[in-house]
């Protein structure tokens, strides 16, 4: 029986597993289109669009579960609360709980721009707003803007804008703002449900979120106008998303610069040189003694660094003071103190310069000691030139051939630069060799160079010889005058401004190849283009100083205005072709 009832068992397993597949092959569930569809809230406790409230947490209920996504920078309370809400997520809901007093009779927006998306596929909730009142009505009126760069013209993301019932000047300085919202990446902002009255409105990129315009640093936007109640659009109650906005107007955001005269740093950068860095560009003398030191009236010379002449280096001249590793050196000048009143300030800076580390020869010789390739003497070094002629290249018509060094020059010698005319063979000395004014590293070879006809360059070693001693190598090549016929031009008018103005030019790479000061009223020529794609921005100079200047809030004055050559077929782009020339015009709005 026992051996019966064990054959009946292995027979009735083996049918079992012949039932069975002979394998299993793994496959991905499939299952229906991918999820595009935004959370939708099945309801609100309190209901959306309450009067009286008095709830201390609003709880959205929601169809699925979702998730905060870029929290920080999407939510905002309107009007602006002391203590920030706690916000978590349970389950399909979002939970926010008020920590803070809410004021009397005011209608409050808690904006979640696209912050709620649902937890799969993080679509999201666009644009969702929460209001409430905590008076018997809700206020129902919106208004729209855009914030832009205003030297740039791109849009600002993630900069606050503040409206004001007070509309005094002073009040973003002194005030927290009566409403707020933020901008989105298009540099958008849209408040809601605000009450129907004239704001003066402000933009801050706060950078200690006080809400107050206390901070030199802080990127601002103002506009002299007020926002009139007229311009406000109704809300749409039932869907904020659907209530058709009209960006009625742009803010130009910028950093205003110090207005405080202050060294904010120095340091000496090689031997023979040292830098200083201000707040702004400086009013009044600098003077420069060094201490315990013999030294030349004359020790040094000056070189702007920056456009806005706030960063100056100081090329020491006097041996007897470049060659100490460490100078003391006594500074005078003006600087703002507390009140704001420039006044005389001397201190004494001392200006430490590390040589490099010799690099040591041992374990560099060959086997044994006996020498190899790395015992070769070392290749000397010399003074590095810059040309602004390359070898086989063309020389402008009516512009230098430039020399820039690294560092200004101890001398020059005429006798061991030759310029020839290798169409003629003959030997050019009618040429001009001059320092530039403003920058002492720069010089300038002039001379009337003809098309196509072809020259020849040699400089020889001690022709340049550099503070620090070191004298240029051998330079010989050639080059030949420019054929018009092988560039382009742009041939410019620039309407509604009565200012200077600056053009310039910039390439693919967004790199400034070329500029140009002139009248609005008059053409501006950029003359030899290399055939390529530009992007023009031309800038209004007010001040006529050759550069852009921005703006200064409490004085009133408005960073100086841009505009870039538009065409939408070409998406602003100029094609510059050889031999052609093109008009072209921008117009200030």
């Amino acid at each position: 029986m026992n051996l019966k009832r064990t054959v009946l068992a292995l027979l009735a397993a083996s049918a079992v597993m012949v039932s069975l597949p002979r394998c299993a092959k793994v496959v991905s569930p499939t299952g229906g289109a991918k999820d595009t569809l935004a959370p939708v809230m099945l309801k609100s406790d309190p209901a959306l669009y309450s009067t009286n409230f008095k709830a201390k947490k609003i709880v959205l209920s929601f169809n699925e579960y979702v998730v905060l996504k870029d929290f920080q920078k999407e939510f905002l309370v309107s009007p602006p609360l002391k203590i920030s809400p706690e916000t978590r997520i349970r389950g399909k809901s979002v939970e926010v709980t008020l920590n803070d007093t809410l004021l009397e009779n005011t209608t409050y927006s808690v904006y979640f721009g696209n912050a709620i998306v649902d937890n799969n596929e993080g679509n999201p909730l666009k644009r969702f707003v929460y209001p409430f009142s905590t008076g018997s009505k809700l206020d129902t009126m919106a208004f729209a803007g855009t914030v832009i760069n205003a030297q740039s013209l791109e849009p600002v993301e993630g900069i606050l804008v503040h409206l004001y019932t007070n509309i005094t000047d002073s009040i973003p300085l002194k005030a927290r703002p009566a409403q707020v919202a933020r901008t989105n990446k298009k540099g958008e902002f849209t408040f809601y449900n605000i009450p129907a009255r004239d704001y003066k409105i402000f933009a801050l990129k706060d950078g200690n979120s006080n809400y107050l315009f206390d901070q030199e640093s802080e990127t601002i936007a103002f506009t002299d106008s007020i926002v009139k109640s007229s311009s406000l659009t109704p809300v749409t109650l039932n869907d904020t998303v659907k209530t058709k906005m009209t960006f009625s107007i742009t803010l130009n955001a910028f950093n205003e610069k110090s207005q405080k005269q202050i060294l904010t740093d120095y340091k000496r950068e090689s031997a023979h040189k040292f830098r200083l860095s201000f707040t702004k560009t400086v009013e009044g003398n600098i003077i420069l003694k060094p201490l315990y030191i013999k030294h030349n009236d004359n020790w040094f010379i000056k070189e702007y660094v920056t456009a806005g002449k706030d960063t100056i280096d100081y090329w020491i001249t006097d041996a007897a003071v470049s060659k100490f590793d460490t100078i003391s050196v006594q500074l005078s000048y003006l600087k703002t103190d507390s009140l704001g009143v420039l006044r005389g300030q001397t201190d004494t800076l001392k200006l430490r310069f590390t040589p490099k580390a010799q690099t040591s020869d041992e374990g560099k010789k060959g086997l044994f000691g006996l020498g190899g390739k790395d015992d070769e003497v070392k290749k000397k070094e010399t003074l590095k030139i810059g040309t602004s002629v390359k070898k086989n290249g063309d020389a402008i018509i009516g512009r230098p051939f430039d020399f820039d060094f690294p560092i200004p020059l101890a001398s020059v010698n005429k006798d061991f630069i030759t310029l020839k005319d290798i169409t003629d063979s003959t030997i050019i000395e009618s040429y001009t060799l001059l320092e530039d004014s403003l920058k002492p590293r720069l010089y300038h070879l002039n001379h009337n160079w003809e098309t196509d006809k072809k020259y020849g360059i040699e400089i020889l070693p001690g022709a340049f010889v550099g503070l620090d001693g070191l004298e240029n190598d051998t330079i010989s090549f050639g080059f030949k005058g420019a054929n018009p016929e092988n560039y382009g031009i742009i041939i410019l008018s620039v309407k509604g401004t009565n200012k200077p103005v600056i053009a310039q030019l910039y390439d693919g790479s967004k790199k400034l190849v070329a500029q140009q000061r002139g009248m609005a009223n008059e053409k501006i020529t950029f003359t030899f283009l290399n055939p390529g794609k530009y992007k023009l921005k031309v800038i209004e100079d007010t001040n006529n100083n050759g550069i852009w200047d921005t703006g200064w809030y409490i004085k009133g004055i408005q960073p100086e205005r841009v505009v870039f050559f538009s065409d939408p077929k070409t998406k602003g782009e100029i094609n510059i072709r050889a031999n052609w020339e093109n008009e072209i015009s921008v117009t200030f709005k």
